[in-house]
């Protein structure tokens, strides 16, 4: 669903909302040594999001026009996992052209990631003189590698700052400097063996 459910003094707002709902399988199968497993998982989902586009200040239309062109972006969102539980996701952005030949975006972003079904319930698999560099040494090492799934595993958290300016300093002219910066951070990080 999309629409302007209502107005501020700054402009209109913009709503964007999502429902939805899926389903997913996976079969495993695997003999190793003689053994023989088998492993089956499903997964439903069914998820929300919002997000909403409020418009703050605005020099063309008169509202606090010592600020320029300001707005605000709010993204919220939450999907309900069978085999998991919950997942939420928030995020936040400032759009600001205080002039006109400049303008900067701010955002946040804090997001929950859950692993694949694949990553939770594909076969183990060990695989013996595999070459691995290490990096606490730096040699390469001869090992038995373990593939596959890992029913243990939780969910990432991950936090992303972003800032971003722009500048067009020549109105009849199509050149532009910009200059991003972002900040992240994953807490639970799911990742193949061996990743820095």
């Amino acid at each position: 669903f999309t629409g302007q459910p209502f107005s501020l003094p700054a402009g209109d707002v913009n709503a964007t909302l999502k429902v939805g709902a899926d389903s997913r399988s996976l079969n495993a199968e695997s003999t190793r040594s003689g053994v023989y497993e088998s492993r089956d998982l499903s997964r439903e989902r069914g998820f929300a999001s919002a997000n909403l586009s409020l418009p703050i200040a605005s020099r063309r239309d008169d509202i606090l026009p010592m600020l320029g062109q300001l707005s605000a972006n709010l993204n919220l969102g939450y999907e309900n996992l069978s085999d998991f539980g919950g997942l939420s996701t928030f995020g936040l952005s400032m759009n600001w052209t205080p002039a006109t030949p400049l303008s900067l975006i701010l955002s946040y972003t804090h997001e929950q990631g859950s692993p694949s079904v694949d990553q939770l319930n594909a076969p183990v698999v060990a695989t013996p003189l595999t070459p691995v560099y290490d990096f606490a040494t730096g040699q390469t090492v001869m090992v038995t590698r373990t593939t596959g799934g890992n029913a243990a595993l939780d969910a990432d958290t991950r936090e992303v700052v972003k800032l971003g300016v722009n500048l067009r300093p020549f109105a009849n002219h199509e050149f532009r400097l910009s200059s991003n910066y972002t900040w992240s951070r994953t807490e639970d990080e799911i990742a193949s063996f061996p990743t820095l």
